[in-house]
C-alpha cells in the first residue's frame, strides 16, 4: 500500500484474486482504479504480463483448448457490501449437503426394500410413516439411524430458510438486486 500510495489517482493497478478483496478497497480509498486479475490467469508466465496488464483494460488468457488466445478483461474490486453477501457461497454447501443427506437415506431405505419416487417431497412425506411402520424390515438401529438423518435434513431445511431469508433481505435493501429480481424468469432472492 506504500508504493500504492505513490501512483497518481485514477491510475488503474492490476493485482491477484486472493489479496484484491483486502487491499482493493484500500486502492479504491487512495483513488486508484483497482483491478482484479482472474486467479486462473496468475500463473508464473503470466505474471510477467501483469504489470503491462494495468496499461491495458484486457490482457490475453491461454485456451485450453487448441491454445487459441481468447482476450478476458480485468475485473472490478468487489465492495464490502459485495463480500458480505457470501450467503449464497453458504446457501450452496448447504444445499450440497442437503443433497447428500437425502441420498443417504434413500441408500439406507433401499438396502431393507423401501425405495420412493425420485421427488424429494415424496420421500418427505413418507418418511414419518416408515419410520412409525413396525411392519417393515427395519431393525432398530436402522430405524435410529434413519430417524437422526432425517433430524438431520430438516436442520439443514432450516439453515437454507436463514440464508433464504437473509437473500430476500438483502434484495429489499439493495437497490441493483431489487431491480435484478424484476427480470423475467428470475425466483426472488437469486440475483
Amino acid at each position: 500500500m506504500p508504493w500504492c500510495a505513490q501512483l497518481p489517482p485514477g491510475c488503474l493497478v492490476a493485482m491477484e484474486a486472493v489479496p484484491a478483496p483486502i487491499t482493493g478497497p484500500e486502492a479504491g480509498a487512495l483513488g486508484l482504479d483497482a483491478r482484479i486479475i482472474a486467479a486462473q490467469l496468475v500463473t508464473p508466465p503470466i505474471d510477467c504480463k501483469a504489470i503491462p496488464a494495468r496499461t491495458m483494460p484486457t490482457m490475453p488468457q491461454p485456451s485450453v483448448k487448441r491454445h487459441r488466445a481468447h482476450r478476458c478483461t480485468l475485473l472490478p474490486i468487489k465492495s464490502i457490501e459485495q463480500q458480505s453477501t457470501c450467503v449464497h457461497t453458504l446457501r450452496e454447501g448447504i444445499k450440497a449437503d442437503r443433497t447428500a443427506c437425502i441420498n443417504r437415506i434413500r441408500a439406507m431405505l433401499s438396502e431393507f426394500g423401501l425405495v420412493f419416487a425420485q421427488k424429494t417431497c415424496n420421500l418427505r412425506q413418507a418418511l414419518p410413516d416408515v419410520l412409525e411402520d413396525a411392519s417393515n424390515e427395519l431393525n432398530g438401529v436402522a430405524r435410529l439411524a434413519i430417524q437422526r438423518a432425517w433430524d438431520n435434513w430438516q436442520e439443514l431445511d432450516e439453515h437454507m430458510a436463514w440464508c433464504d431469508a437473509r437473500i430476500a433481505a438483502h434484495g429489499k435493501t439493495n437497490a441493483q438486486v431489487h431491480q435484478a429480481e424484476q427480470l423475467m424468469g428470475l425466483a426472488p432472492g437469486w440475483a
